[in-house]
């Protein structure tokens, strides 16, 4: 008899897709229990379907006809899951660790929430106490509904096993971890295997921090990679077949486009911290999984983090045995285009095939990126429908991701299916996050506790690369690639290139244009940076009507996040060309443009605001030492009512 799991697919076939899927993408993560890992992918990837087995289901799929909900099949598939890996860890000869020991727990959970978000685990648990009543009379009601469900699939499974067994068995290969009479068990003892899984959570609840955290993560590799591999697999979208990338690319790149460059300070600086930054990766023990890279702002921190990653992901594919994908990640989608934008510049300059295979090699994420992923091999230049595209963008299936920091954290902190659903692919990578100190202080400890987390349970590689170095790392954690303190020091002052003037005393939007148009020099270029969006939108109107009373009719523009994400990377390009012209243009912003965006003025005015953002903006005056002396002005704004605007 034929099982099916989709419109003409094979339920067996899905079963052992899926978990030959799960089993090769978790196979080569690095870190404790590696080992044993696949084998749980496999189990969970084999049973995650299990229900649909039964006659609701089939009749519900081929025929369309519904009995209740008794096609549902996501719980009693946990449970299946939950005994058969049970059942296998039994069989291991070693003791397990501790926290393997729940790992029927995460993988009931995995399989349960498949279809859904992930949820608080105790409300699909009941005590066993309440089991031995047949009615169920103490059993909160929807979960009361959900048991009598299972009891009447667990019958019909049962009634039915001899046309069950073949298929599993043909499931099951090359696995070979059923037998039919298991699934004779499960039918006749399923409520003692789930009083079993309420015993197993009260002792995981009464577990130590490191084997707690040890298991959110390995539920996070296992959800992450069955429903990565359960929608592709049903989707028909296989993974995409991993690329090989010059570790050499970044040096290629500068020897082609900068040869002429000119040897003055900024860029015999940019050279020496990458030199710097290069050897200290190519040396430091792969033991080592947490780095800083403190740089000025200007210094070419972009392309000395990537060259730093393509040699780091070299050596552990020479030394550890794998490939590790490169994240990097950004605070603002206007800067993940302009980054983006440079590392296709790097691949394009070191690969022949990269116009062909681009998004096999480099993929662009975030909730405004284009949703097109290009095919590779025979089919080379064509491009898959917008369905694949997104099955493909959305489960991370490439070797460098340019994304933001939403998109990170939530993938690691998150609860959402669609979210989650790329976080295997953080497992044994390379973590850049660049502008890490617009991470808000009240989160700092959270992340550092899951990038700790990452590296220390699967083996990440994280960089935290900033002009503003916050304190994300506890002293000694990381190993600042840069050099000593003392060497950073010496960067930085090297680079004494503004200066500052601070005048805190306290005036209006109308005082400060009016004072602006007052000094403006039509030989030098502004911007101006406030804190929020009406006084930026009120500053600029007052600037360009005092300057065109004076006779002024300067290059203007206005950047806020209230301008819609296309027309402000619009306005960034302009704003560029103008300044890379020797325009001299006047840019009223938000602080939008203070983190990661390439743009040099003579001048700029900021509105009071916390150091490490006076100094970000400091970093868009005199970006490239090229010009007379730049000049940054701290003001202080207020209403009218004389509070500060903030």
């Amino acid at each position: 008899m034929e099982f099916y799991s989709h419109p003409g697919k094979p339920l067996d076939l899905h079963l052992r897709e899926v978990a030959m899927e799960m089993q090769e993408c978790l196979q080569d993560i690095p870190g404790p229990g590696r080992d044993v890992l696949p084998l749980l992918a496999a189990v969970t990837g084999f049973t995650h379907d299990f229900g649909k087995y039964t006659t609701f289901f089939q009749r519900y799929l081929l025929e369309k006809v519904r009995d209740g909900d008794k096609h549902h099949h996501a719980f009693i598939s946990g449970l299946w899951g939950s005994y058969l890996v049970a059942t296998l860890l039994k069989k291991e000869e070693t003791i397990l660790e501790a926290t393997l020991a729940f790992a029927p727990l995460l993988c009931f959970m995995a399989i349960t929430r498949h279809h859904a978000n992930l949820d608080n685990l105790e409300r699909h648990l009941v005590r066993p106490g309440d089991l031995e009543d047949p009615e169920l009379t103490e059993v909160q009601p929807s979960l009361r509904y959900k048991l009598q469900l299972v009891e009447e699939q667990v019958a019909d499974l049962f009634a039915r096993r001899e046309d069950i067994f073949p298929s599993l068995l043909n499931a099951q290969e090359p696995f070979n971890f059923f037998s039919p009479d298991l699934l004779e068990t499960f039918c006749s003892s399923w409520r003692g295997i789930y009083a079993q899984l309420y015993r197993l959570h009260r002792r995981f609840k009464q577990a130590d921090g490191f084997t707690r955290r040890k298991a959110y993560f390995l539920l996070l590799a296992l959800y992450s990679a069955l429903i990565d591999a359960d929608k592709r697999e049903a989707g028909g979208v296989g993974a995409v077949p991993r690329c090989c990338l010059p570790p050499g690319a970044v040096d290629s790149f500068k020897e082609k486009k900068f040869a002429a460059s000119s040897s003055d300070d900024i860029n015999s600086l940019r050279e020496e911290i990458y030199q710097k930054v290069t050897n200290t990766i190519t040396r430091v023990s792969l033991d080592q999984h947490l780095f800083t890279l403190t740089a000025p702002t200007g210094a070419g921190k972009t392309l000395t983090s990537l060259s730093a990653a393509l040699r780091l992901r070299e050596r552990l594919h020479r030394e550890k045995g794998y490939s590790a994908r490169i994240i990097y990640a950004l605070p603002f989608t206007n800067i993940i285009d302009q980054t983006f934008t440079v590392f296709g510049d790097v691949l394009r300059a070191s690969l022949k095939d990269f116009a062909a295979k681009e998004s096999n090699y480099l993929l662009k994420h975030h909730y405004l990126a284009d949703t097109i992923y290009k095919l590779e091999g025979e089919n080379a230049g064509e491009e898959f429908s917008l369905e694949e595209s997104l099955l493909l963008i959305e489960s991370w299936q490439s070797e460098i991701i340019v994304t933001t920091f939403v998109q990170l954290l939530h993938s690691l902190i998150g609860f959402q299916n669609r979210m989650l659903k790329k976080s295997n692919k953080l497992l044994g990578s390379i973590v850049i996050m660049d502008e890490v100190q617009n991470i808000p202080v009240e989160y700092w400890e959270l992340v550092r506790e899951v990038l700790k987390g990452l590296a220390e349970y699967f083996g990440a590689y994280i960089i935290l690369m900033t002009a503003t170095k916050p304190l994300l790392f506890k002293y000694g954690e990381a190993i600042e690639l840069v050099g000593d303190e003392e060497l950073v020091r010496q960067f930085f002052n090297r680079l004494n290139r503004v200066q500052v003037q601070v005048d805190l005393r306290p005036k209006r939007v109308v005082e400060v244009a009016a004072e602006f148009a007052r000094q403006y020099d039509p030989s030098r270029s502004y911007l101006l940076i406030v804190n929020t969006i009406n006084s930026s939108l009120e500053l600029y109107q007052c600037i360009k009507q005092f300057l065109r009373e004076q006779g002024h009719e300067p290059l203007m523009f206005y950047l806020s996040t209230n301008v819609v994400p296309l027309e402000r990377k619009k306005r960034v390009e302009e704003i560029n060309q103008a300044l890379s012209s020797k325009q001299k243009p006047v840019v009223v912003s938000t602080q939008v443009v203070e983190a990661g965006v390439d743009l040099d003025f003579d001048i700029v005015w900021r509105d009071l605001s916390p150091i490490d953002s006076i100094i970000q903006a400091a970093g868009r005056c005199n970006r490239h030492s090229h010009k007379r002396g730049g000049l940054v002005r701290v003001l202080h704004l207020v209403d009218e009512e004389g509070h500060t605007l903030a």
